[in-house]
């Protein structure tokens, strides 16, 4: 959903410690994790690039990205997540 244009997003934020204080429920056991591994040769096909694998790598999002700058954007940003 994050990728489409017409949806729009409020992100807000809570203090945890405020939370616990007041006996509220923090709703961790409701989170979901989902790994999603990068794209295989296989799945490629003839859009496999070593060079820009090397460069870019294959995560599914960076693959569909067109232009150079684009790649380069999403990965800083992927990075800083882990940051």
């Amino acid at each position: 959903m994050f990728d489409h244009p017409d949806i729009q997003f409020a992100l807000t934020d809570s203090s945890a410690r405020k939370l616990k204080r007041g006996s509220a429920n923090l709703l961790a056991g409701r989170a979901f994790l989902h790994h999603l591994y990068p794209l295989t040769f296989q799945e490629l096909e003839h859009a496999f690039s070593l060079k820009t694998v090397l460069a870019y790598s294959t995560l599914p999002a960076v693959c569909n990205l067109e232009n150079v700058q684009d790649k380069r954007a999403f990965l800083h940003s992927y990075a800083l997540t882990y940051y």
